[in-house]
């Protein structure tokens, strides 16, 4: 699931998503608004806006539901 919301966000964002993968950064515990404990996942990628530089941008997950996509600006 990682992978592909990546490899969309830098389609949509017209960057070169480099690596092909996305490594896992941490996970933490937080609640829903019901008060159930949930497992929030983050994962880190790295792109390229000219070929040359990197950048590195992020996914956080909760279950198979996105919270937050990030790039570098």
């Amino acid at each position: 699931t990682a992978n592909r919301i990546a490899k969309q966000t830098c389609s949509e964002a017209v960057v070169q998503f480099l690596d092909e993968t996305v490594a896992f950064a941490g996970f933490r515990l937080t609640r829903d608004n019901e008060g159930k404990r949930r497992l929030l996942r983050t994962y880190t990628f790295d792109y390229t806006n000219n070929g040359f530089e990197r950048a590195q941008g992020f996914i956080v997950l909760r279950g198979l539901t996105v919270e937050a996509v990030g790039l570098a600006s």
